[in-house]
């Protein structure tokens, strides 16, 4: 345990989320928040007032432990946006989706052709930084005057980020290539298209998570077909937070 004053342990325990427990003898208050405990001596004046006055009555409350998702938090109003695109002569369709500043948490998405072939997927699923907005900054703090981003290779070896402008990618790239003699049915990265209705799902960070501002959604889709001109479309549910 870490052994705090009352002053520096009130102000952890009030911005923390962690319960207040504390254990009364005759002559302290001994007090728990975490891994740090404060001795209070019942003749500590204002810090004991203060105990007893603000802190004594939420503390020593049993623990709930429950999951809360980021859509149950009432902190977020819902948003809708899409996108449409036709396929290349290579057959893929490319959607690159603006992030606000604020940043969204993704809840929902989908990708269907105008007409659907079995072996349509959708193959690419990532997080850019096209308009290179940290490469940016990079530059910024190696020289607060300058007015040009640094290059890619400098910008991910500063920013910890070996794919940068790719911030994370969500489709499989981890598969061997080739593949071994041993792998059936053509496995790849990415999503199939239900082949019954034609779409799928596109849920990149794994269900409510949070896609940072000023970066790019980036989604291909390809047909099974090198086939240019196929209508494409793209729909998302995400959510602005509030705060």
């Amino acid at each position: 345990m870490i052994n705090l004053k009352w002053s520096q342990f009130k102000s952890f325990a009030d911005v923390s989320k962690y319960p207040l427990f504390y254990v009364e003898t005759d002559d302290s208050y001994e007090l728990d928040c975490k891994e740090y405990h404060c001795q209070l001596p019942k003749d500590s004046g204002s810090d004991q007032t203060d105990f007893e006055t603000n802190y004594q009555a939420i503390s020593n409350k049993p623990v709930i432990n429950e999951v809360t998702t980021q859509y149950e938090k009432n902190d977020k109003t819902l948003r809708c946006m899409c996108a449409f695109a036709d396929t290349d002569s290579n057959g893929e369709a490319e959607f690159s989706i603006p992030i606000p500043a604020s940043g969204r948490w993704i809840a929902y998405g989908d990708v269907e052709f105008e007409s659907r072939t079995f072996g349509d997927y959708v193959k690419l699923i990532e997080l850019t930084d096209l308009d290179r907005v940290l490469a940016m900054m990079v530059a910024l703090q190696i020289d607060p005057g300058a007015t040009a981003p640094v290059d890619d290779a400098t910008a991910a070896a500063a920013l910890g980020l070996p794919l940068y402008p790719v911030l994370g990618h969500y489709d499989e790239r981890g598969l061997p290539d080739p593949l071994p003699a041993n792998a059936k049915g053509n496995p790849k990265g990415g999503i199939a298209m239900t082949f019954q209705y034609g779409i799928t799902e596109a849920q990149p960070i794994g269900g409510y998570g949070k896609l940072e501002g000023l970066m790019y959604l980036r989604i291909v889709a390809k047909k099974s077909t090198a086939v240019s001109g196929i209508k494409c479309q793209f729909s998302i549910d995400w959510a602005e937070n509030n705060g």
